[in-house]
């Protein structure tokens, strides 16, 4: 049954993050059959790079009321827009679905208290205490923890009202059903061409590491650069993000300099040449990735992964099969495993053909459509109940 899907989003942003998952989403869910429509407040895209988008300010109920009515779609899903009165507005117009691509009952999104030591508390008043004296705020000033709490608490509010909870991994889905939310997991995929990994980069003596994703002190590029430092290997960092000047400053101090290349964001055929490139990609995450995307797409690619073992990372990284997994954090391990990768190129190889073999046969877009399709389906009939 062909489905009107209005796909929701708070910004279309170049930054690698949910902005292109819904893109990819949407793209899936057309091939599919499906007639979908893009919403969201702003955008860095040109009109003509999405198709079927619609601008609408969300603060403005009544406009955004008004949008939804003359998209008339059979379900809303939402992207991490967790806003009560926004789902308010949706559910009175259709089945109304919400995904969690972090952590939504955690107050400051993070998740945990220092690498390796995820959050296991669902949201409750001892997040403020948790904040303050055990450090999960991960800031400087804990004058921001009660505005944090009162944030995480709207969006519990949210969630409870959506006829439809989805969460991208295991890890996602157990905050979820810890917080009270009975929620369905849908495989994530990469629309990455999957290409043969017989090429040079594999070759003896190629020594190149791939950083992909959001320059934040979470991703973990500073315990990367460390692991790196006394490597023979160079580096390349695709992405932007707060912690870059620090990252870079950082390369400096080491001496790295001349091993590291900052590239900034890249995407299409850039983005997959940059994967071609390297001999093995790290994902040395700090904080319990929610899934890990990265990974995907370097698997599409037939590169071997070394990341580490925390969130959803644990659900596509098949150790010692698909790359290597190490303990969050220290630059010890993750330097051991990244020269055990590039010192072996055959082994490297093997692994980046396992990889391409397990994202083909476990996280493809059919697998991603049909989840869907089943959680509209369910969001539908609980809002025909709720609406009775």
């Amino acid at each position: 049954m062909s489905l009107r899907v209005a796909l929701l989003a708070p910004q279309m942003a170049r930054d690698g993050g949910v902005a292109t998952h819904v893109l990819d989403s949407a793209d899936a869910l057309r091939a599919g059959g499906h007639e979908v429509a893009l919403i969201c407040a702003r955008s860095e895209y040109a009109v003509e790079d999405i198709p079927s988008v619609m601008y609408a300010d969300v603060a403005d109920a009544q406009s955004f009321e008004k949008t939804l009515r003359a998209c008339a779609p059979d379900v809303v899903h939402l992207h991490d827009y967790a806003d009560p009165d926004v789902v308010a507005s949706v559910r009175r117009v259709a089945p109304t679905v919400l995904s969690a691509h972090a952590y939504p009952g955690c107050s400051p999104n993070t998740h945990y208290f220092a690498p390796g030591a995820e959050c296991d508390r669902p949201h409750g008043l001892g997040c403020i205490a948790n904040m303050a004296l055990r450090g999960c705020l991960h800031a400087r000033d804990p004058r921001s923890a009660p505005r944090k709490y009162r944030q995480a608490s709207r969006r519990m509010a949210a969630y409870g009202q959506a006829d439809g909870v989805v969460g991208y991994s295991t890890a996602v889905v157990r905050h979820l059903e810890r917080n009270g939310f009975e929620a369905q997991q849908v495989p994530l995929f990469t629309p990455m061409e999957s290409l043969d990994t017989d090429d040079a980069a594999q070759d003896e003596g190629a020594r190149q590491v791939l950083f992909v994703g959001r320059v934040a002190p979470e991703k973990g590029l500073h315990v990367l650069l460390r692991a790196l430092h006394p490597a023979d290997a160079t580096l390349t960092v695709v992405g932007d993000g707060p912690a870059l000047p620090g990252a870079r400053e950082l390369a400096a101090t080491l001496g790295m300099s001349a091993r590291v290349r900052f590239s900034g964001w890249m995407a299409g055929a850039a983005l997959t040449d940059a994967y071609r490139s390297a001999a093995v990609v790290a994902v040395p995450s700090v904080w319990p990735e929610p899934f890990g995307l990265v990974g995907l797409e370097a698997m599409a690619v037939g590169r071997p992964v070394v990341a580490s073992m925390t969130g959803g990372i644990v659900d596509w990284l098949e150790p010692e099969v698909t790359g290597l997994g190490v303990v969050p954090g220290r630059p010890q391990p993750l330097r051991e495993a990244l020269t055990a990768i590039l010192g072996n190129p055959a082994r490297a190889k093997a692994m980046g053909a396992a990889g391409r073999r397990s994202l083909e046969t476990r996280f493809s877009a059919c697998a991603h459509v049909t989840a869907l399709e089943a959680v509209y389906a369910r969001a539908s009939g609980a809002w025909s109940a709720r609406t009775r």
